[in-house]
């Protein structure tokens, strides 16, 4: 789950290092993503990361996203700049 807050919101709630404009997701080969949700301003960056050895998905329905990751490798993805604060949208694989 990804759900959006302001980018007020998110300095406010940063821990213990300063918010950078770019987040991490872990995928796995058992299938989970670490961490399982997380909370992004609008038009962020999220890094995704296959620490594993098979290919995998990202998928998002609601952003018309569907990013395949090759083992060992990252991407990343940018948060659409237009979704409003308080709003979730799930991930999955």
């Amino acid at each position: 789950m990804i759900t959006i807050v302001s980018p007020e919101d998110a300095l406010a709630n940063a821990t213990p290092a300063p918010l950078t404009d770019e987040t991490t997701i872990i995928l796995a080969d058992d299938f989970t993503f670490t961490p399982s949700s997380l909370s992004a301003p609008a038009g962020s960056f999220i890094r995704l990361l296959n620490k594993g050895v098979l290919e995998h998905h990202f998928v998002v329905d609601d952003w018309n996203m569907n990013v395949t990751v090759p083992p060992g490798e990252s991407t990343v993805i940018r948060v659409p700049g237009d979704r409003a604060p308080g709003t979730s949208f799930t991930f999955y694989c």
